[in-house]
């Protein structure tokens, strides 16, 4: 086996063998199947948090103050707004929330 020096990836074995028609072709095996590069995974640690749920950050929002848009909700808590649309909807399913009035003049109630 012959190793060769590769500039992007590092070295690399390449290997010749005969064909059937008598021809000589190489055959490149990737570094991770050479011998003595044997990938090592570390453990990562990530720090331990008190998650509060996204749906408890919103009513809390949106019961000290019932007319934010969802868009201030989603930057006010930190999250996508599509993550503060998903979340609302599924409160106002669950008959927790409700938004009451036209779309651009409405507030939103929580019921619980």
């Amino acid at each position: 086996m012959i190793l060769e020096k590769e500039e992007c990836s590092g070295w690399r074995a390449k290997e010749n063998i005969s064909l059937p028609t008598g021809e000589v072709s190489g055959v490149h095996v990737s570094s991770k199947h050479v011998i003595g590069k044997t990938p090592v995974k570390t453990p990562v640690k990530t720090p331990v948090k008190t998650p509060v749920k996204t749906p408890d950050r919103i009513l809390e929002l949106l019961a000290a103050n019932p007319d934010l848009t969802l868009a201030e909700v989603a930057k006010a808590i930190d999250k996508s707004l599509r993550a503060v649309e998903r979340a609302s909807a599924k409160l106002v399913k669950e008959r927790r929330l409700r938004y009451v009035g036209p779309a651009k003049g409405g507030h939103w109630e929580v019921l619980t």
